[in-house]
């Protein structure tokens, strides 16, 4: 098996105008990797580690952040160079030091290095690589040790931060051909509150689609969803032009443009326009320890917005009942917690997410067991731990929410569980605002009140939300207010 997957990679033709990262080591040669295997070649064994930056770098195996191959997706600057250090081992071969010849496939510029290495048996040797991406995006290339297995694929992100000289709006003109994809990047810095993306196309059928820094997909890619025209499945949480994410995962986030394989262009100009927003309410959480039923208790929320400008103003919102916990659960089982939802309800909530063991994936089901019988209301099973179910309207009386532990790689993990349902009848968070701009660096003062009508039920506490809501109807900022107890 070696020797074939040798031989398939030594005799890839590299397609110029593609990206390593797309590509590999190249086109399979079939017949050249055939004479290739004939030949019986055994080239001399080297391993290779390095480190990568990425924020799944944790999850790898056996060495956290280590790799057999340069991964940066994050902590690149285009123009800013930095140095990878490879460690290469040379674990077959002759019993002295050798001289290999190291080569660049697809290289734009962005990797240097020594053209030769010498590599003594069994020994580490460090091997720099100088890294300096002259351009925003994506730059790869393989790097080979000629004579030897040893074959890595180097891959670097290189995002223009936003800051204050831009406004904290970064724009990227760009074109897509028809059934094609291409990607922008963007670097959320810790402590945002929303990244809010728009699309400006004026011909063709397209659409973008957000990964955060995870990989993890923010927008379901089903043929039909958020294309602009409407391709006739509209466009879940937001529109097919303008999206926004609130408290954003810090680290960089791809924006995928795709053109539809019936678009009636055959390439498509378009604009995307990226605005990081840095709001804070205060307090937040709003901490209530008491409150009487029905009576109205004063609040003053101060708003600010650090980061780039925006029109809105702050709302509030209906009170819920929530109860929390974090279990432990363990590949296989299969926990179920019960929930009484009363009547009158507007909408009943369960929600899982944030394990300890970030690989492991987590489902999730609701059953309405108000008749007698359980019956399967709602789904969520996504490849991650964070899951979500909402019913709206649920009928009143017994629930079920069943957590399933598909894949656990470390055995077992804590997460993070809640319920929620939700009635006016529960009370409500009032605040007294309107539309404004909000320029980067203002502050305004919001006065309000916190409304509790119905006691939350036993191991359960009222919250509800407040919104930051710009004039498109985004919500860019929120926080919480907790109700501790009542009487």
């Amino acid at each position: 098996m070696a020797a074939l997957r040798e031989a398939i990679k030594s005799t890839a033709k590299f397609v110029p105008g593609v990206g390593a990262y797309e590509q590999g080591a190249g086109l399979f040669d079939v017949q050249a990797a055939f004479h290739r295997l004939q030949d019986n070649v055994s080239p001399v064994s080297v391993t290779a580690s390095v480190p990568v930056n990425t924020v799944l770098g944790g999850q790898l195996k056996p060495t956290a952040n280590v790799g057999v191959g340069i991964y940066d997706h994050e902590g690149v600057t285009p123009g800013k160079a930095y140095t990878r250090t490879y460690t290469l081992t040379r674990t077959s071969g002759p019993n002295r030091n050798t001289r290999y010849d190291v080569q660049w496939t697809g290289n734009d510029g962005t990797f240097r290095s020594a053209g030769s290495v010498v590599l003594p048996l069994n020994k580490p040797v460090s091997f720099e690589v100088k890294v300096n991406p002259r351009s925003a995006g994506i730059h790869s290339a393989v790097l080979k040790v000629a004579g030897t297995s040893l074959l890595t694929m180097n891959t670097v992100v290189a995002v223009t931060d936003f800051a204050q000289a831009n406004a904290y709006t970064l724009s990227n003109n760009a074109s897509v051909g028809r059934n094609e994809s291409t990607s922008v990047f963007v670097r959320v810095p810790a402590g945002a509150s929303a990244l809010k993306v728009d699309m400006a196309a004026s011909t063709g059928q397209i659409r973008f689609l957000r990964n955060d820094p995870s990989g993890v997909p923010l927008d379901s890619n089903t043929s039909t969803n958020c294309y602009s025209p409407d391709a006739g499945a509209g466009c879940a949480g937001g529109s097919p032009i303008s999206r926004t994410v609130v408290n954003p995962m810090p680290g960089v986030w791809e924006i995928a443009v795709e053109s539809r394989r019936t678009s009636d262009a055959l390439h498509t100009p378009f604009t995307i326009t990226s605005s990081l927003i840095g709001t804070k309410i205060s307090p937040d959480p709003d901490t209530i320890a008491s409150a009487t039923l029905g009576v109205p208790v004063a609040r003053e929320y101060s708003v600010a917005n650090q980061l780039a400008a925006f029109t809105g103003k702050l709302v509030g919102g209906t009170l819920g009942s929530r109860a929390t916990s974090r279990p432990t659960i363990a590949t296989g089982d299969v926990q179920k917690i019960d929930v009484t939802v009363p009547a009158g309800m507007s909408s009943f909530s369960a929600k899982i997410g944030n394990p300890a063991d970030r690989g492991a994936d987590l489902d999730m089901i609701v059953y309405d067991c108000t008749s007698g019988a359980c019956v399967q209301a709602g789904t969520s099973g996504g490849s991650t731990a964070e899951e979500q179910v909402t019913i709206a309207n649920p009928a009143a009386g017994h629930w079920q929410v069943e957590i399933d532990g598909f894949d656990v790689p470390a055995g077992t993990t804590a997460y993070d569980y809640s319920d929620i349902y939700v009635s006016p009848s529960l009370g409500s968070v009032a605040v007294n605002d309107s539309n404004a701009g909000r320029a980067s660096g203002s502050t305004w003062v919001v006065p309000g009140t916190v409304t509790a009508l119905a006691a939350p039920g036993a191991g359960r506490v009222l919250v509800g939300e407040l919104h930051l809501v710009a004039e498109d109807g985004s919500v860019v900022g929120r926080s919480s207010v907790v109700v501790q107890s009542v009487s």
